[in-house]
């Protein structure tokens, strides 16, 4: 592991201290897993096209990320993709619809990756993020 040094003022660092103390480890250990809890978290497990717009989700405030959340395929491209996908599982599928599959998809994708990092975070940020169920009865903003 590779050392880097920062500098934080005095208050900061009696602070990381006391609390590095009360919770029996090292300063630069409680140090660390205080940054790591802050920062945001990596993108590097998110495939490399979703990234670019991932990444701006961070600076977004705690209404607009809620928005986020309840983003969605509007009714008609759901039903579409659903019906896409029946056919596509009976291999009845011509070269346009498999294109239109792939773009559903890929919406589809981006729309579950941005859900997932918004809730992530939320909860980050100290809100309680809700379980499925109650998910599941709340109104979704549809994209048109």
């Amino acid at each position: 592991m590779t050392l880097h040094t920062i500098q934080v003022s005095d208050s900061v660092y009696r602070r990381l201290v006391q609390y590095a103390r009360a919770s029996d480890k090292a300063i630069n250990q409680y140090a660390e897993q205080a940054l790591d809890q802050t920062l945001p978290p990596t993108l590097d497990i998110v495939p490399e096209r979703f990234r670019a717009d991932l990444s701006a989700l961070p600076m977004q405030d705690d209404a607009e990320l809620w928005m986020v959340t309840r983003q969605d395929l509007n009714d008609e491209q759901a039903a579409e993709y659903e019906q896409l996908l029946q056919c596509n599982a009976s291999g009845q599928l011509s070269s346009a619809q498999q294109e239109r599959l792939t773009e559903l998809r890929e919406r589809a994708d981006l729309l579950m990756f941005r859900r997932s990092y918004a809730f992530l975070l939320l909860k980050r940020r100290g809100h309680e993020i809700p379980s499925v169920e109650q998910l599941n009865g709340e109104p979704w903003l549809y994209l048109s």
